[in-house]
């Protein structure tokens, strides 16, 4: 008899949070206004594609100490398309892996709205959008990729 294995818990908890973003900027300018005001560090690595097939849509990435917070910023919108069509109406999505305090994550993202050149920041609900599991999956790989396996060979990981 053949055995089934299955995964308990929710992969969705509330250890994430996503952020829509609206704006006409280049990610390398989103992503300064970013480390600037949240005082982080994300930096540009490969594009992130969920299917091998697409070009793929600019991806930065950081992981704070302090916090044990990992942000992820991606581009939503390129010339092949969405990459996540139930978001469309966002040009960058934002997701912030680990547990913030709310009043720090409210806090971030009022600097964020008060940007002139950022048209609105908006909090999604994870637990809502469609196919979040096969997406949170791809971008782990990515980052397994990009920066774990690479960092193995460098003294301090993640940077």
């Amino acid at each position: 008899m053949a055995k089934k294995l299955q995964v308990s818990g929710n992969i969705l908890s509330d250890e994430f949070n996503l952020l829509g973003i609206v704006g006409h900027l280049a990610d390398y300018r989103l992503s300064h206004f970013i480390n600037e005001l949240w005082e982080t560090g994300l930096r540009k690595y490969e594009n992130f594609a969920i299917d091998q097939d697409e070009n793929g849509f600019s991806w930065y990435f950081y992981f704070d100490d302090n916090l044990q917070v990992y942000y992820y910023l991606m581009a939503n919108r390129a010339e092949t398309g969405f990459l996540k069509k139930e978001l469309k109406q966002f040009d960058y999505l934002l997701l912030i892996k680990g547990t913030i305090p709310e009043d720090l994550l409210t806090e971030r993202i009022n600097k964020l709205r008060n940007v002139q050149q950022i048209v609105g920041v908006f909090r999604q609900d994870i637990q809502k959008t469609k196919n979040m599991g096969v997406f949170l999956e791809a971008l782990e790989l990515h980052e397994l990729h990009e920066i774990i396996i690479p960092s193995k060979t460098k003294k301090y990981p993640y940077r």
